[in-house]
């Protein structure tokens, strides 16, 4: 989380008005993965600083992170707009700060323009590609992944060893040490029995296909899938680019150094 100190000067502050920001929160499509959202703010009314910089913050009650939209002349987006430390998003709020920096090195920066308090549209409903089931018949084993032709892919979670399962699913071990095989193992169910037909598309398994395909920005995989090497190979760059895209080499030496490893 974003914890500066810098000190900011509030005169002669502008007020954004809310038809000129219009912000949108995006489920992903696992459902473990953080939020994502997007920022569509207009600045050209206000006659600001061209070389002021643009901040989005997200918040909810003490914990806030902040985003780096560039400066008001070549304003853009991060490449990381992920909500990781804010669950399902539920009850984040939202708000846009244009900063011109202090004119000297002690001088404090003057925030010139803000939004505050701006409510996050929803960006559809969340259909997951791998849910989470309680199972109260599962009592030795935490988690079990079943695979299933027509339902897909489920994660079943002990009822009688975790009492949230969305936190566990949420927790760094899970993601770090679990959910890479989750997807590893998914994906070879998937292509288990090569590329699925044309009038299966909406299946299961080419919903999976397409997910693959999505992380590593391609239309299909390649042709070459129906050999197990090949196969093998573009599974590991889609396992490589889902702990990437979701910084799990991060979550685990967070987790593993915060004690486990004592």
């Amino acid at each position: 989380m974003s914890t500066g100190t810098r000190r900011f000067n509030f005169t002669r502050r502008r007020k954004l008005l809310r038809e000129d920001i219009e912000i949108t929160i995006h489920q992903k499509t696992v459902e473990t993965d953080p939020p994502e959202f997007t920022a569509d703010i207009k600045l050209e009314r206000y006659d600001l600083p061209r070389d002021a910089k643009v901040y989005v913050e997200a918040y909810r009650h003490a914990s806030w992170k902040r985003f780096d939209y560039g400066t008001v002349a070549a304003m853009r987006a991060p490449d990381d707009r992920a909500l990781h430390d804010f669950g399902n998003g539920d009850d984040v709020r939202f708000r846009v700060k244009v900063v011109e920096a202090g004119s000297s090195g002690t001088a404090a920066a003057r925030i010139v323009a803000q939004a505050d308090g701006i409510k996050p549209r929803q960006g559809g409903p969340h259909c997951s590609l791998l849910p989470l089931d309680p199972d109260p018949s599962l009592r030795e084993e935490v988690w079990k992944l079943e695979l299933d032709e027509a339902d897909g892919p489920i994660i079943k979670i002990s009822t009688h060893l975790v009492r949230d399962r969305h936190a566990l699913a949420r927790s760094p071990a899970f993601m770090s040490l679990v959910l890479p095989e989750v997807v590893r193992r998914i994906l070879n169910w998937a292509l288990n029995d090569g590329l699925p037909e044309e009038d299966d598309r909406d299946s299961p398994k080419s919903n999976w296909i397409r997910f693959g395909c999505k992380l590593l920005g391609q239309h299909r995989p390649p042709e070459e899938i129906e050999d197990s090497d090949r196969r093998d190979a573009w599974i590991d760059q889609v396992v490589t680019q889902f702990c990437r895209r979701n910084q799990l080499d991060r979550a685990f030496a967070k987790w593993w150094n915060n004690g486990v490893a004592q």
